[in-house]
């Protein structure tokens, strides 16, 4: 199944960044900084790159990089931005480019900006769905010519608009995935919203990211990775879990329901007199009302005169609740008394809702510990 992933970091030269680099990693190239003299060459793995294209003037990387460093004179000022992108491994290798070409066109037409976007191999020690690209985005409009804007694009680093406008672009890049996958048959797509907000009651994992994925492929043990290897496991088996549990209360309303219906042996008819005074016989249901006399508990209908009874619906028995508040008090399976009496699998259903709700618990207290310990981390 295709999932979304589409992350979007500012380049700042106060952190160490610069756009040279960057367009030298995504185009897997040799790419020297004029400006500070440094050279990035990622031109040995240039087998990782499976197509790469510069959407605006035509230029090339070099190029490219050269003027978006000279287009900004601040020592900390931001040169661009970057997007990571999981590319659907489902579609085949001209549909994945295709569909960043056209996330890239798009991006142009909506901002005005100049892009170097990439289609990149999974990592042969990976996962071999892990198709990605990469998206290097200028802050400032570039024209036909190749001339920056004076003016940035502060849509993005806006605290208020900010937000909105990386919402709008994860909204254009799961609309584009899931046309894509329409287009190739697959009926599952991609959605951007979280698990909760989808209404999925199951634990998110961690993303661990490039760095932090080529270090556990090495044999290092990070907490993040432990962590999400726990959330899969309890993930699975509460799936299965919840498939038993379907499973059972699917058998137990069949079984109701020919235990219900009477049976007729081969050869006999069935006795629809019988069946008849049977249903005759039956006391009808009957409700309050209230008197016209004004006497309670009596009602007058035409010349009928008809004294109340109050009605109850009888009560269904609750078997995993019972089940559930035996355990808590501390009963064990086998001294549970005799006269508890079980129907058919509801006894496994009580277990296997029991331990959903240990499983669960365990999640609470577990997560509960992971914010603890990043506040200490913190502190």
């Amino acid at each position: 199944m295709a999932i979304f992933h589409l992350s979007i970091r500012p380049i700042s030269r106060a952190k160490g960044h610069s756009a040279v680099a960057q367009i030298a990693y995504d185009t897997r190239s040799k790419l020297t900084n004029e400006r500070t003299g440094e050279k990035h060459d990622w031109s040995k793995h240039k087998a990782d790159v499976i197509d790469w294209q510069i959407i605006g003037p035509p230029m090339q990387p070099d190029e490219l990089a050269a003027r978006v460093e000279q287009a900004e004179k601040r020592w900390d000022a931001r040169v661009g931005r970057a997007m990571d992108v999981a590319v659907p491994h489902e579609l085949n290798t001209k549909a994945q480019w295709e569909l960043m070409r056209g996330f890239g066109l798009q991006l142009r037409d909506t901002y005005g900006v100049a892009l170097c976007v990439s289609l990149h191999h999974p990592n042969t020690k990976g996962d071999q769905r892990n198709v990605h690209g990469h998206i290097f985005m200028t802050t400032r409009a570039v024209d036909a010519e190749g001339n920056f804007s004076k003016a940035k694009i502060r849509n993005l680093d806006d605290r208020k608009l900010g937000p909105l406008e990386i919402e709008r672009i994860r909204e254009m890049w799961e609309t584009r995935c899931n046309r894509a996958l329409r287009k190739a048959g697959v009926s599952e797509g991609v959605n951007r919203r979280s698990l909760q907000a989808q209404g999925i009651d199951r634990p998110a994992t961690k993303h661990l990211g490039a760095k932090a994925s080529a270090m556990t492929r090495n044999g290092c043990r990070l907490r993040k990775d432990e962590i999400n290897q726990l959330i899969s496991s309890d993930s699975r088996r509460l799936a299965e879990i919840n498939f038993q549990l379907n499973k059972l209360k699917n058998h137990d309303r069949k079984s109701r329901k020919q235990s219900a219906q009477p049976q007729i042996r081969s050869g006999e008819k069935p006795d629809l007199a019988g069946t008849r005074q049977l249903h005759q016989s039956k006391p009808k249901r009957q409700t309050h009302r209230v008197a016209v006399s004004g006497k309670p508990g009596v009602a007058h209908h035409g010349n009928r005169h008809a004294r109340n009874r109050s009605w109850t619906r009888p009560a269904r028995p609750n078997t995993a609740g019972e089940l559930v508040g035996l355990l808590a008090r501390g009963a064990s399976i086998g001294r549970i008394a005799q006269g508890h009496h079980f129907r058919g699998g509801q006894l496994l259903i009580g277990l296997l809702r029991t331990l959903r709700i240990v499983i669960r618990a365990l999640e609470i207290e577990q997560q509960r510990q992971q914010q603890r310990a990043g506040i200490r981390m913190r502190l």
